[in-house]
This record gives structure tokens, sequence and C-alpha cells, in this order.
């Protein structure tokens, strides 16, 4: 395998296509196989290759001599190097993020287990302020949303009955239950 003359190197330098067809005729395979020995992917390799030639083009007057087909594989190895570390650094980018996730679920879910803690202790307290008849009256109404006049037909009294039942446990709630307690709920 003859080395590339500085004629081509010269050609290449005024963008010759002959000229880059030869470079490119002439190490492309060996520069597949440096490549792909780093990154182990084909489509990722080929991409990289085509960079690879890209730079030399772009590049060709930053090569002062020497070795042509070295400085060509430094660039390909650069290249691959160059891709590796980025993969490296999405990788510990994901494991970070996920890690992330991972704690603020963690997080949420003992906020969530505290607020519903928080929340059982607020239905007890209503409960042992207005007794079972009327907490069921306010639970039917506030949290199922029933109306006062359903909920009288299904405890077949009258509406203004539970009507009444509702205000007296509303204002004796008013009164005795410690807001200052249930005021971090989300509800």
């Amino acid at each position: 395998m003859s080395s590339i003359s500085k004629e081509v190197i010269n050609q290449l330098k005024l963008k010759s296509e002959v000229a880059f067809n030869e470079i490119y005729t002439k190490y492309h395979k060996l520069i597949f196989y440096v490549i792909y020995e780093k990154v182990k992917n084909f489509a990722v390799t080929e991409e990289l290759v085509q960079d690879t030639f890209l730079s030399i083009v772009n590049k060709i007057y930053q090569y002062k001599g020497g070795n042509f087909k070295f400085w060509c594989l430094q660039i390909a190895k650069n290249k691959a190097f160059d891709y590796l570390r980025k993969v490296q650094k999405e990788k510990i980018a994901l494991t970070k993020y996920q890690q992330e996730m991972l704690q603020n679920q963690e997080k949420t879910e003992v906020d969530i287990s505290e607020q519903e803690k928080l929340l059982l202790e607020l239905y007890e307290e209503i409960k042992n302020i207005v007794g079972d008849d009327l907490y069921n009256i306010i639970i039917l109404h506030v949290v199922h949303g029933m109306k006062l006049v359903e909920i009288a037909k299904v405890q077949n009294v009258t509406g203004s009955s539970v009507r009444g039942k509702y205000h007296r446990a509303m204002k004796k709630i008013k009164k005795e239950l410690n807001y200052e307690k249930y005021k971090e709920l989300n509800y």
C-alpha cells in the first residue's frame, strides 16, 4: 500500500474531488476498522467515518507533513473518543436524572402518605366533634358531592331535617376544629 503523495495532499488543499476520492478509497476501510474497534456500532461507525473524512478535508491546512496516514487515523481516533465521551456523559446525565426522578417519586409517596394520614386524622376529629350520624351526612355531602335532598331520601327523612343537622354540624366543626393542624392539606 503506497502512501499518499504530496501532490494529492496539495490537490486536497485546493478541494480537488479527485484527490478526495483517492484518499477516501485508500483509507476508508482502515479508518472504518479503527473507529469500529472503539465504538462497536456499525451505524455510528459509518457516521463517524464520514465525519472523519469531512474533518480531513476541513483541517487539511493543519497537516504539517509527516505520516499522512497516521494524521488521518489520529483524526478518526479522536472522533471515536469524542463520541464515546459524549455517550458516557449522556449515560451519566441519564442515570442522574433517573435517580432524581426516583428520589422525587419516593418523596412524593412520603408526602402523599403524610397527606393521607393527616386527612384521616381530620376525618376522625370531625367524627369525634359531631358524632356518627352527622358525620355521615357531612361525608356524603362534602366528599361524595351528594345534595342534601338526596341524602334525605337515602336516610328516609325530610330534607329540612338533613339541612338543619348539616348546618348545626358545620357550626360545631367551625367552632371546635383545630384548623392550624390541617392547614397543610392540599384538598
